[in-house]
């Protein structure tokens, strides 16, 4: 935001990546200051951790996959204020 209007940083797009698969960025997280951005995508039981590196986000590693089939994993996501520390939710975790 500039103060008027909003100022898009980036737009996660693209064939490359997993954003474009069902369910991506059903929860999406940011740290404090929107550098590291986390999405949950529970379809593919993954999470997946971006970092600003201007003029785009880059990947941080290939994503938290879980081990289970269908227990959601990714259904939530939250990072910590310095964006080193990433919460997942599997909604159907037994």
């Amino acid at each position: 935001f500039n103060g008027s209007t909003w100022d898009p940083r980036y737009y996660f797009r693209g064939t490359q990546d997993y954003v474009n698969a069902p369910h991506a960025g059903y929860s999406v997280s940011l740290d404090e200051n929107g550098d590291t951005v986390a999405f949950g995508e529970w379809g593919k039981r993954q999470v997946k951790v971006y970092h600003w590196n201007d003029p785009q986000y880059i990947a941080l590693g290939g994503g938290i996959i879980s081990s289970q089939f269908d227990d959601f994993f990714g259904f939530s996501v939250s990072l910590s204020r310095n964006g080193k520390t990433v919460a997942i939710g599997a909604a159907d975790k037994d």
